[in-house]
């Protein structure tokens, strides 16, 4: 409770964070204390009872030893969680009793009696009552023990099932506890145990009275005697009295001031000896009903401390805003009030006010009186209950405004329209509140100006503003003058402010530079409420015309030097400018909707304001600080549209043409506006780098040796951040006005690019005295690369350079990439790459020397953030040039640029561009030319210190980790698949010298990684790592594998079908090879460790594409050195991808290799797949495995590869493969695994279907069936052919029968596509033993019984895709095995049958309509037929 005082005695000027009944701060970190050290206590037993029992499970229990770390570690963090918790919540409860018995009437003593007294008479008597009070007492314990038995019931019975999963027993034994939980907790079960215990009473009750209880009353009526108010005081009251202190207090407490006094004071001051008690009399003093009179008189006795003074008004304030005001005082009770307060303020016209801090709360409670009565709120007729105060502001009019009571009068004025027409106050508050008192606001400002009160108060006003200024009183004056710009905006301005033409010349005066800043806020601040009011165009307009408000009103306001006293009105006058032209540009947009007569004469007037008003605009922008010219924005924003309005129609004819130059208007508004925008571009020179060794100015620099490594960031990141915002936000409104005049931006910037190039090549002082500065040049280049240009070099009539072209040319001359700071480098690299088309033609070519340079130049520079943005544009422009190696022309190379320089990432597609036989573009054959010298020069930045010359301390990079831990690892790899790019861009002629340099090139860059490797593993030195967290060796390994990948990964992809490589220049195998071998033993001897895994297996699937058919030998190795018997579920699910690859790229090559690991990968998958999985996280890795598996058995028939499964080596694994498939296909848990294994079976019946049985398709021997039926048609209809899984099968048929397959589709009544004539019983593409009488026994039941399992959702998203799947299999079935399968289906489906494995017991009938829908409909109309059949039967 005495919280709240120790605040408002911390900071009186917030005294209404003041609260009742709160403990004291002290006592709060007391109990606080008292609460984390008990749950710690218990927490740290609870630990080690739970990890004790962990090691002692773990050593004798299978079972837990079968779990996974992460849910043993959950086990022993939640027992000690629970511990915790448990024990914090009984010392939090017992901390609470104990404070409550500080505020109980009855003492200790009396309650261990009456405890006592209880409990012998719980002994003596157990009936129903007592029964109650004890299930009431002990509810808790009662739950949680209920709870526990009956999951352990449940647990129980479910482990003596053998039918369902272990994951099915946990959560069936939470449901049931949960059910019967909610169900004895819920209001209808604690119903039915009461009337149940109450039904079993019986006899008359005995009623037994509470003497505590009647003690407590008693009290409360003492309290209550004094007859101070006529009407009874609420329950509400009565409730809060309960609450007070066990000590009572008598009628004369709340009499006494001196003693009121004394207790606020002693609980403002915490370190009074009475704190404890003077709060919680406050707080009794809050609670009682009756005390507003005690606080009302000590609030209005000058004599006593401001402090009390200003508690006491808080507990009048609160009575006046919780409603108690209006409810529970009398007429007058409320006129008391309103007199003591109004002859309070009144008293202030001969006596000095208060501090401001008290005379503002007494005026905020004045106002609130205000809006209590002076009008008739809702719910009070007028008739019964008129307005108690309606002569409120005649009486405010009234008082004499004496000297010393002018600020009061002024203070009150303000607070009057702070409390009714401030928008912001109410937009603070709830929406209810806020739509109360908007309305209330709106009936009191309504009765003001239907009396005419805003006339006098303006009247008085300009009374007051006269004797100031006459009295030299210029903060008064400034204060009258922001109250005419806060009224001006609700009262009839017209005729109180703007018809004064001597106060507005004199207003407008005010504002000169020549008066004090605080009348030129005052003036500035009533003018800008002025010019925002709102009005018609045509009024507004003249306001503005008669003010002078975009010509007299910014040039009085311009600041120039402004001190630190006249920021505030720098920054007022900066939003009056923008103000002023969001409201003109409006206007405009008004008057182009309305299109009236008058329309052309107002846009000529807007356009004049506008123009007058821009330059001022243009000053505030060219503001040396970045915050001043921001607030510009808005305006700007709504300008350009009007200038591009007024572009338009400058080519149409208008009557206000002649009177207005709008060509004139629109060039001068976008040449000034484009010069300041370009200049606001520009870095400030001492922020967001540090001081540079050259002075800024442009000396001797060469080809970047002498670059310093001065470049460091400062502690202004805040502020480089805001002006990159800045300079986005800039660079819109540059496009903006590109888009309305090309020519005029285009020229403006060329300007700017070209004079700073000139200066730097010249080394001459057209920029600056002292040399050119790197905020020049880099504004130079970044104006390059921000500006949509049209990627046009070379007039096509002429041939000459363009103007783009020139620049580029200009940037090359000038060497600009030199420039010795850390700046430039970056910003040159992408503004080469942006524009790389143009360097790549005849005109540009011989630039790129100069560009290796600087690219070499840059990944040497001694700054890290620039070496790793170098790495990653030197990759881009080796992937460019590969593109551009094989491309007869520019314009790809163009786009693919443009394009990357938006993504911010290299293209992809360029991998495999080299080598295809395409003339080369110049630029890229002097690439190619260099390509050598290029590698070699960067010999340095691909060399990988061993870990004693790292850095110490840092941990060395994981692959695939995004970060820079050891230096720039990270980023080196983009150097390294670079220089794999340029090494394959080489030699691509097929000559034997070539392919010989090529190699020499490839072994110069991985010789020195793969001599690394085979250091560590000769000397062991792997062994002096310590894991888990200081592994320096075995990282260094992880990136030396990750860099042999990464330069694979450069090379461009084999085709063996196209050959596009002869075998001479394919020597650079042999060097992959070698690095293969490295990288195989280091997995041998390192397959325990994740890292090693993931970075050989990154190594081999980019090896895979260039090295070709000749890393297929190596799969095998790399399998059997441990890459999946030590992997985990996630790698293995990563890897199998990798297998996908390999089937297609090699297809029957790989089959050999596939056909041998298949059994050992199998047997991975199933071992992961069969353990128990706990948690989202492994049921995802678990679901992710299943699907790849099932992906897996799918491209095997896909790519051709499905003899491995029949081979003699894996014939007798088919059935696991089989009922893998149908096992998923039946556990709608995870959808798309089931689809994967439905599509799988639909392929195995394609490929593995019994002989075909059409008379034209037969083989010899075979007996005719579709004879023995003639009623069932020989063909049958499908869609899709092209994208089904029969398409090789009708292929192979269409070629050898053309009368068995008609390829001529017909139209699809539904629109979905063409049907095809299709024969039935074709037959598999190799008809395997006996898989017909698993087609039968298995697959068909299965078709029926997957749609009819309960979890199986026939209108969800993903069931449907399973439907069709299963439609499409039934259509499959029947082309493969014709006739044969309709009288199956009469079996599986008919009453009785001997297939009748499904119990459907269909009718004859019903057997009838099967068969004619999976003959006649196509595979789209059989699923939809299906899942109405199904929804029907549910």
């Amino acid at each position: 409770m005495s919280t709240a005082m120790g605040h408002i005695a911390d900071d009186i000027d917030m005294p209404s964070q003041m609260e009742a009944h709160r403990l004291r701060r002290e006592e709060k970190d007391k109990i606080h204390n008292f609460v984390l050290l008990e749950g710690a206590k218990t927490a740290i037993m609870c630990a080690a009872g739970a990890t004790t029992a962990s090691f002692f499970a773990q050593r004798y229990s299978t079972l837990y030893r079968g779990l996974s770390l992460p849910f043993k570690v959950f086990l022993v963090m939640g027992a000690t969680t629970a511990g915790f918790f448990t024990e914090t919540d009984r010392a939090a409860l017992q901390a609470d009793r104990e404070f409550m018995k500080n505020f109980s009437v009855t003492q200790g003593a009396e309650i261990e009696a009456a405890v006592g007294n209880s409990a012998l008479a719980a002994s003596q008597e157990w009936d129903a009552t007592r029964i109650k009070e004890f299930a009431l007492k002990n509810k808790y314990s009662l739950l949680g023990y209920s709870y526990a038995a009956i999951v352990g019931t449940t647990l129980a019975y479910n482990f003596t099932r053998r039918d369902i999963f272990m994951t099915q027993k946990f959560v069936n034994a939470r449901l049931v506890g949960q059910f019967s939980g909610k169900l004895f907790s819920s209001p209808v079960g604690g119903v039915l145990l009461i009337g149940l215990l109450a039904g079993t009473e019986g006899g008359q009750r005995k009623e037994t009275v509470d003497p505590y209880y009647e003690r407590i009353v008693a009290i409360m009526m003492t309290s209550q005697e004094q007859p101070q108010l006529e009407q009874p005081a609420p329950p509400q009251t009565l409730l809060l009295q309960s609450m007070l202190p066990k000590h009572s207090l008598s009628p004369s407490t709340f009499e006494d001031e001196d003693l009121a006094e004394q207790a606020v004071l002693a609980a403002l001051d915490p370190s009074a000896p009475s704190h404890k008690d003077a709060a919680d009399f406050y707080a009794s003093l809050k609670a009682n009903g009756s005390a507003w009179r005690l606080c009302l008189r000590l609030a209005c006795n000058p004599s006593r401390s401001p402090q009390a003074r200003f508690v006491a008004w808080q507990v009048v304030e609160e009575l006046i805003a919780c409603g108690a005001y209006l409810s529970l005082l009398s007429p007058s009770e409320r006129s008391s009030i309103r007199t003591a307060v109004f002859n309070l303020v009144s008293s202030w016209a001969s006596a000095p006010p208060p501090a401001p801090f008290l005379r503002n709360k007494t005026l905020q409670i004045l106002v609130s009186l205000m809006r209590a009565d002076y009008f008739v709120p809702a719910g009070r007729s007028a008739p019964v209950n008129p307005p108690e105060w309606p002569t409120f502001f005649e009486d405010i009019l009234s008082l004499p405004r004496t000297p010393g009571f002018i600020p009061v009068f002024l203070a009150l004025c303000q607070t009057i329209h702070d409390e009714v027409a401030s928008r912001e106050i109410l937009a603070a508050a709830s929406s209810a509140t806020a739509a109360t008192a908007l309305a209330t606001n709106t009936v009191i400002k309504d009765s003001m100006r239907a009396r005419n009160i805003p006339a006098a108060f303006v009247q008085a006003w300009f009374q007051i503003l006269s004797d100031s200024l006459q009295a030299s009183d210029f903060a008064c004056a400034s204060s009258v003058l922001r109250l005419l710009g806060a009224y001006v905006s609700w009262i009839d301005a017209v005729s109180l402010v703007l018809s004064n033409a001597a106060f507005l010349e004199a207003l407008v005066g005010f504002v000169g530079s020549n008066n004090p800043p605080v009348l030129r806020y005052g003036a500035l601040t009533c003018l800008l409420g002025i010019c925002e009011k709102g009005m018609s165009i045509t009024d507004k307009l003249a306001v503005y015309e008669l003010l002078g408000a975009t010509t007299r009103i910014p040039a009085a306001a311009a600041f120039e030097n402004t001190s630190d006293s006249e920021d505030d009105f720098e920054d007022l006058s900066c939003r009056y400018v923008n103000s002023v032209g969001l409201e003109l540009c409006r206007m405009y947009d008004a008057a182009s909707t309305e299109n009236n007569s008058s329309t052309p004469s107002l846009k000529v007037r807007l356009l004049g304001h506008l123009a007058t008003l821009l330059p001022h605009a243009v000053r505030i922008l060219q503001s040396e600080y970045d915050d001043v010219s921001s607030t510009m924005f808005p305006f700007i924003d709504e300008f350009l549209p009007v200038v591009r309005a007024c572009r338009k129609e400058c080519g149409e004819p208008h009557k206000f043409l002649n009177e207005f130059d709008v060509r004139g208007f629109v060039d001068k508004s976008l040449s000034v506006l484009l010069q300041v925008i370009v200049a606001k571009m520009r870095y400030d020179e001492d922020a967001g780098y540090a001081e540079h060794p050259y002075d800024g100015k442009l000396g001797d620099f060469g080809t970047g040796s002498n670059i310093s490594n001065s470049f460091v960031e400062t502690d202004n990141g805040e502020d480089e951040a805001l002006f990159l915002q800045m300079r986005q936000s800039l660079r819109s409104k540059l496009e903006v006005i590109a888009g309305i005049d090309s020519a005029m931006a285009f020229e403006c910037v060329f300007s700017v690019i070209m004079r700073t190039f000139s200066a730097i090549e010249g080394k001459t002082a057209s920029i600056s005295d002292a040399g050119v500065r790197w905020v020049d040049a880099e504004l130079a280049l970044h104006l390059i690369y921000v500006y949509k240009s049209d990627f046009v070099y070379l007039d096509e009539k002429s041939g000459a350079l363009t103007q783009t072209g020139q620049i580029l040319v200009k940037m090359m001359q000038c060497n600009i990439a030199a420039y010795p700071h850390p700046s430039i480098p970056p910003i040159f690299l992408d503004t080469v790459l942006k524009h790389l088309a143009f360097f790549f033609t005849q005109n540009g070519a011989a630039h790129v020397p100069q560009i290796l340079e600087s690219f070499v130049s840059a990944c040497h520079h001694a700054n890290g953030s620039v070496r790793a943005r170098a790495y990653y544009l030197f990759l881009r422009f080796a992937r460019e040039a590969a593109a551009a190696s094989s491309s007869g022309s520019g314009a790809a190379i163009s786009a693919n640029s443009a394009s990357n320089s938006r993504r911010g990432a290299a293209s992809s597609n360029t991998k495999g561009a080299a080598g295809t036989g395409a003339p080369m573009l110049p630029g890229a054959k002097v690439v190619r030319m260099y390509a050598g010298k290029l590698v070699e020069a960067l010999a340095d930045v691909l060399y990988l210190p061993p870990p004693q010359q790292q850095i110490p301390g840092a941990k060395p990079n994981k692959p695939g980790e995004n970060g820079v831990a050891s230096g720039l690892f990270y980023s080196q790899l983009y150097v390294f698949e670079a220089v794999g790019v340029l090494i394959a861009l080489f030699n691509d002629s097929g000559d034997l010298d070539e392919g010989r340099k090529q190699e020499q090139l490839l072994l110069f860059v991985l010789s020195p990684l793969m001599n690394s490797m085979q250091e560590v593993m000769d000397a062991e030195l792997y062994k002096r790592d310590i894991p888990p967290d200081n592994m320096p060796v075995t990282n260094y390994l992880c990136q030396l594998i990750t860099a042999i990948g990464s330069v694979g990964k450069g090379f461009p992809d084999y085709d063996s079908r196209r050959n596009t490589a002869g075998s001479n220049n394919r020597l650079w195998v042999a060097v992959f090879k070698q690095a293969l071998h490295r990288v195989i033993m280091a997995l041998q001897r390192l397959n325990t460790v994740e890292d090693i895994r993931d970075a050989a297996r990154f190594a081999f699937q980019r090896l895979v594409g260039c090295v070709g058919e000749d890393i297929l030998p190596f799969f095998e190795p790399l399998i059997t050195a441990g890459l999946f018997s030590q992997c985990t579920a996630k790698e293995l699910s990563n890897f199998l991808p990798s297998i996908d690859l390999l089937m297609h790229k090699f297809k029957g090559a790989f089959s050999p290799i596939m056909n041998e690991v298949l059994m050992p990968l199998v047997e991975r998958i199933f071992f992961f797949l069969n353990q128990t999985v706990t948690g989202f996280d492994e049921i995802n890795e678990m679901n992710d495995l299943r699907r790849s598996y099932f992906n897996l058995l799918n491209n095997l028939f896909i790519h051709e590869v499905f003899t491995v499964l029949t081979s003699p080596k894996n014939m007798q694994h088919l059935p696991t493969f089989l009922q893998s498939c149908l096992h998923t296909a039946n556990n709608p848990s995870d959808s798309t695994s089931q689809k994967q294994a439905l599509s799988a079976i639909s392929k195995m019946v394609v490929q593995w279907g019994s002989e075909a049985t059409h008379p034209n398709c037969k083989s010899p021997g075979s007996a005719n069936v579709q004879g023995e039926n003639p009623q069932v048609p020989s063909t049958t209809v499908i869609t899709g052919l092209a994208h089904s899984p029969l398409a090789p099968l009708v292929a192979r048929w269409q070629a050898a029968f053309s009368g068995v397959v008609n390829g001529v589709p017909r139209a699809d009544r539904k629109g979905s596509g063409g049907k095809e004539v299709v024969a039935i019983g074709l037959g598999g593409l190799t008809p395997l033993t006996q898989f017909s009488q698993f087609i039968y026994s298995s697959i068909v039941p299965l078709l029926f019984a997957i749609p009819t399992n309960p979890q199986f959702d026939v209108r969800d998203a993903a069931a449907q895709l399973v439907l069709f799947e299963i439609a499409n299999i039934h259509k499959i079935i029947l082309i493969v095995q014709g006739v044969e399968y309709l009288r199956v289906l009469e079996m599986v489906l008919g009453e009785g049958g001997a297939y009748d494995i499904v119990g459907l017991g269909w009718s004859r009938e019903m057997v009838v309509e099967f068969e004619k829908a999976v003959v006649g409909l196509t595979t789209r109309e059989l699923q939809s037929a299906l899942k109405k059949s199904y929804l029907s039967q549910r």
